[in-house]
C-alpha cells in the first residue's frame, strides 16, 4: 500500500508541475502532507515530494516550472 501511495503522488506532483496550476500543486502538497500524517509514505519519500513542490516550484520566482522539473529529474524516487 505504501509504495502504491508514493508512486501516485510522484504521478500528481509531475502532473501539477507540467500543467504549471498553482491550485494542482497546493491540492498535492495537501495529499502528501495527509500521506504523511497517516504514516502512508516515510518522512524521505515526503521530503522528495515537498522539495519539488515548494522549494522549486511554489519558491522558485520566475522560472518556477523550469526550476520544478528539473528537480525532478535529479530526484531518486
Amino acid at each position: 500500500m505504501q509504495e502504491f501511495t508514493y508512486r501516485d503522488l510522484i504521478e500528481r506532483t509531475k502532473y501539477a508541475i507540467k500543467s504549471n496550476n498553482r491550485d494542482l500543486v497546493c491540492e498535492t502538497h495537501g495529499a502528501a502532507c495527509m500521506a504523511r500524517e497517516l504514516g502512508a509514505i516515510s518522512f524521505d519519500q515526503y521530503f522528495k515530494i515537498n522539495a519539488v513542490l515548494i522549494r522549486c516550484y511554489l519558491n522558485g520566482g520566475a522560472h518556477r516550472k523550469e526550476k520544478a522539473l528539473k528537480q525532478i529529474e535529479k530526484t531518486e524516487w
